[in-house]
């Protein structure tokens, strides 16, 4: 009978074994089997939270990184878009270097003129070679003419380009009194003044009837035909009426010659280098030397009509 209970006892507690279980390698009793069940899901609940914690960290930090290889790329662009204008700038320099190199071999009268600081440049002028204060006084290539104001070359069957004014004295002592005449720019100013100074281009660029700087005529840009009474102004803008045409600079020296920045100097040597237009949504090269999308896109300029002219710091007076 004892042996009988011992076996029975033996087999309780070997039941009550078996209903033992492990949580986090600890045995938790029969009775506390709800409290470790909730235990493992509170576990199992926090394990899962931080799984998504570090998902997320590793989100940011991906996120982190591709704006750094973002920005990266970004600075590494501009340094070679810097390098390759740095490049371009002096390959132009170099070819400009060459090419006076070339022509003095050429013609050996270059030098003198490069050493005369009055005439520094050597051209056919009327036909003859010489030195000379300005290339703007070369001739114009073969098929082109030369247009009185401002002097810039046009095609020769372009003559409407060139801007032309019939001169009416009367006008302007009608308007403004007998102080006052009319100049060869269809502009009235005083009797003892004079008319805009002379636009120049830096280098080896000439100057285009747009009043830009390029490397050729042949680059220069052919503008439409007038139509109507539209009168062309200096720079080829068209207008209904001759005060609204943009006004070219008078600088406060009459022998001065004006850069395309608009500074005055006394040679076109002391211009400083023209823009590149390398943007192909801004490709046109305007007057003031900066680029746009095209002429009707560049700045419009400053108009002083009748009585004043433009000075140098962009002020209309009646003398500069």
């Amino acid at each position: 009978m004892k042996e009988k209970e011992k076996e029975n006892i033996n087999e309780l507690e070997k039941k009550e074994e078996q209903e033992k279980f492990v949580v986090d390698g600890k045995e938790i009793e029969k009775e506390n089997k709800y409290q470790g069940e909730k235990y493992i899901e509170e576990e199992k609940q926090n394990e899962i939270k931080k799984v998504e914690e570090n998902l997320k960290e590793e989100e940011e930090m991906t996120e982190d990184k591709l704006n750094e290889k973002e920005d990266e790329i970004f600075q590494e662009k501009i340094k070679e878009k810097l390098e390759k204008e740095n490049e371009e700038k002096n390959e132009e320099e170099n070819n400009e270097e060459i090419n006076q190199e070339k022509e003095e071999e050429v013609n050996p009268l270059l030098t003198i003129c490069k050493e005369n600081t009055t005439y520094p440049f050597w051209c056919s002028v009327n036909g003859n070679y010489q030195c000379t204060k300005s290339k703007i006084e070369c001739d114009c290539p073969e098929g082109y003419i030369r247009c009185k104001i401002q002097k810039y070359c046009v095609p020769g069957n372009r003559n409407d380009m060139c801007a032309i004014f019939t001169i009416l004295n009367n006008l302007c002592k009608i308007h403004y009194g007998n102080n006052y005449k009319m100049y060869d720019d269809g502009f009235c100013r005083l009797k003892d003044y004079r008319m805009p100074n002379q636009r120049v281009c830096p280098g080896s660029k000439v100057l285009c009837a747009d009043l830009s700087c390029r490397d050729k005529y042949d680059d220069c840009i052919v503008s439409e035909v007038r139509e109507g009474i539209n009168i062309r102004c200096v720079g080829q803008k068209l207008v209904g009426n001759i005060k609204d045409c943009p006004s070219t600079i008078t600088c406060s020296k009459e022998n001065d010659v004006v850069c395309p920045n608009g500074k005055c100097v006394s040679s076109e040597k002391e211009c400083t280098k023209i823009t590149k237009c390398n943007d192909p949504n801004s490709p046109y090269l305007c007057q003031d030397n900066n680029c746009a999308v095209n002429f009707d896109s560049c700045s419009a300029g400053i108009t002083c009509g009748h009585q004043d002219s433009l000075c140098e710091d962009g002020v209309c007076r009646e003398k500069c």
